[in-house]
């Protein structure tokens, strides 16, 4: 959203603000729209290991519950390339809050991939997911309704962290 001084500040005196970060545009470009281009977290490098690196705990995800709702209605696609088959490890539940099948696409396969994607070679690297033993349930949405059908069924499953996916294509090809 874009606000006004007058407005910016009622918004930063009001007691329900936890928190204002800035907001960056960014272009997306087919480069940053690979999943092994955005698989880089788990264990870092050697000046800036990630978290699964034991010098940082190790941690996998293990026993961490994660939705994704994903606007548009959209879901992930096993058919895309990607780093995992949910099918086959039980990482993935879809909760279902429309009333029609969601459609497959590459964005939610990108990001589950990205969460709980297993090792895979690309390009001579092993890249691999950044909470691997994590769980993740997903929810398609269209309408403001399903949006809170979605929390509900998320918070219904006990889940931890939501990663929500909503632009606005007003500004073209840009994420908003």
């Amino acid at each position: 959203m874009s606000l006004n001084k007058e407005e910016i500040l009622s918004v930063v005196y009001d007691d329900k603000t936890v928190n204002i970060t800035e907001f960056n545009n960014k272009i997306l470009k087919s480069s940053t729209n690979l999943i092994p281009n955005q698989i880089n977290a788990g264990y870092g490098t050697t000046q800036s290991p990630g978290l699964k690196n034991i010098l940082l705990g190790g941690y996998d995800g293990t026993g961490v519950r994660i939705g994704i709702i994903e606007a548009e209605g959209l879901r992930y696609n096993p058919t895309t390339p990607s780093l995992i088959v949910p099918d086959a490890t039980g990482q993935l539940s879809y909760l279902n809050v429309m009333s029609v099948l969601p459609s497959k696409a590459h964005h939610p396969s990108l990001v589950t991939s990205i969460i709980v994607g297993q090792p895979t070679t690309y390009n001579n690297t092993v890249f691999e997911g950044i909470a691997t033993g994590a769980r993740v349930f997903q929810s398609s949405i269209i309408t403001e309704l399903e949006l809170f059908q979605a929390f509900d069924l998320s918070d219904d499953n006990y889940v931890d962290v939501i990663n929500i996916s909503i632009q606005d294509v007003t500004n073209g090809n840009e994420y908003s």
